[in-house]
């Protein structure tokens, strides 16, 4: 997501600040003293996007109640938050492979725990082939070795399983651009062509994915715009702006390339 950074990057300079770019591995390996650290040295802001890892209430409330500004806080109900819908570029996806003839249609998606609530990509897809009759099955669905993991290596993995199978699968959703470069390398090695044998998608408009071979077709992000707009925001709420208390919505959509094409008879 170095589009989303890049985006970020350019916000805070205009206004004194300077960006920490913190990863979920920091939380995860020193737990609550991260948070303490993060109030020690006085942060101005912090803002949340790690939708899959969320830090305990206990820690918002904390940074809270030390004077950090916070955008995406999901423990208050007001505040300043930004999501991306994904509505709409999944809904057309999805379309656009039951007009292509697709009926079996396979997922490639992150392994979550138990109970954990379906992914907004995963649900959108699977409701919208549900609407033209098309169901795509649990057995259809192909998840990482780990939980949330969804690098290139997963998308490989998950679609060698796929294949090998033996589903007759036509057609993948792979719920990010980097498990669809996977499943690319994993068609290849079977000697399937794409898209003549079996067509893959992805999502979030990667720039390397108008590169593959063949160039990806995915559900594309206004990444640079998420990255400026979310900083904007705490910027405002750092500043105690009232505007900073509303939610900002990114829109998706499809771009088309050629890794798509028509089921195989």
């Amino acid at each position: 997501y170095g589009e989303i950074l890049t985006g970020m990057k350019e916000v805070p300079v205009r206004h004194g600040y300077m960006t920490v770019l913190l990863s979920p591995n920091d939380f995860e390996e020193q737990g609550r003293s991260f948070i303490i650290h993060l109030i020690q040295r006085r942060m101005d802001g912090v803002l949340h996007m790690m939708s899959h890892r969320n830090l305990s209430e206990q820690d918002f409330i904390a940074m809270r109640e030390n004077g950090i500004a916070l955008v995406n806080d999901p423990t208050t109900p007001t505040g300043s938050f930004f999501s991306i819908d994904y509505t709409p570029g999944v809904t057309q996806l999805a379309s656009y492979f039951i007009e292509q003839g697709h009926r079996n249609i396979g997922i490639l998606a992150w392994r979550t725990p138990e109970h954990f609530p379906t992914d907004p990509r995963i649900k959108v897809f699977q409701d919208t082939t549900k609407s033209y009759g098309v169901e795509v099955p649990p057995e259809h669905v192909f998840s990482s070795k780990n939980l949330f993991d969804t690098s290139h290596r997963d998308g490989y993995v998950a679609m060698r399983e796929l294949l090998a199978a033996g589903r007759k699968i036509t057609a993948v959703f792979a719920m990010n651009d980097l498990m669809a470069y996977g499943a690319l390398r994993a068609c290849y090695e079977a000697g399937l062509s794409v898209p003549r044998d079996i067509s893959i998608a992805g999502c979030d408009d990667v720039f390397l994915s108008e590169c593959t071979s063949p160039p990806l077709t995915t559900v594309s992000v206004p990444k640079r715009d998420v990255g400026r707009q979310s900083m904007e925001l705490l910027i405002q709420r750092i500043k105690k702006d009232p505007a900073a208390n509303r939610t900002v919505i990114f829109q998706t959509g499809l771009v088309k390339r050629a890794s798509i094409g028509a089921a195989p008879q």
